[in-house]
């Protein structure tokens, strides 16, 4: 876990990028992820852009996208039962 963006990297690098999508979505999903390089899961966004515009593929567009997708469903999701704990807290 605390290796992961080198690990990222490296499947960037190496051109893995539906392992590294995966591997994203992972850490973007992760409420108690801390950087190594002190960035937020929100410039993890950015990779996701990225890497959209160097997939060769229609599969690899697919599964970045469907990654991204996925990503941006479990921060909805987790801001979503972060405001249902505040509403339960506030009303006790």
């Amino acid at each position: 876990p605390e290796n992961a963006e080198d690990y990222m990297e490296y499947l960037k690098e190496t051109d893995r990028l539906d392992e590294c999508a995966q591997l994203y979505t992972e850490v973007l999903n992760r409420n108690n992820f801390e950087s190594k390089e002190g960035k937020s899961n929100h410039q993890a966004h950015d990779i996701f852009e990225e890497a959209v515009g160097a997939v060769l593929t229609v599969r690899d567009f697919t599964q970045v996208l469907d990654a991204y997708a996925q990503a941006e469903e479990g921060a909805i999701m987790a801001k979503f039962n972060e405001e249902q704990l505040t509403e339960d807290s506030m009303s006790k």
